[in-house]
């Protein structure tokens, strides 16, 4: 646990500098956080996920030595859903959404970054 809470303080930092002040970015649960880029086209969105995905994964963690890794560094991943609201949305659809883009981009392989969009039921 407590090398996971570091990986996500980690990821913390690195969002902060990868994001507008008028930007937020929420820890949602275990290993899940929401970033709200508001007035941002999802285009441009995936471009600042595509971003932080690679910023990512150029770090190096120090993780303990074992024998596949006697040094004990290693880079990690991150799979990001992205989605756009949609007129109609409310926020369960738009967070369903960007949770329906994240399963997407894991099972496509992990390690990138997919955009789904959910028109809203009307």
């Amino acid at each position: 646990h407590l090398q996971g809470d570091r990986m996500l303080a980690r990821f913390g930092l690195l969002l902060r500098a990868a994001i507008r002040d008028t930007d937020q970015a929420f820890r949602f649960g275990g290993e899940e956080v929401v970033i709200l880029l508001p007035g941002t086209a999802c285009e441009d969105a995936h471009k600042v996920a595509e971003r932080i995905r690679e910023r990512f994964q150029s770090l190096v963690f120090n993780v303990p030595p074992n024998g596949g890794n006697p040094e004990g560094r290693e880079s990690r991943t991150v799979s990001i859903g992205v989605s756009a609201y949609v007129d109609g949305m409310d926020d369960k659809d738009l967070l369903a959404s960007a949770d329906q883009a994240l399963y997407l981009a894991k099972n496509s392989g992990r390690n990138c970054v997919v955009a789904h969009t959910l028109e809203p039921v009307v």
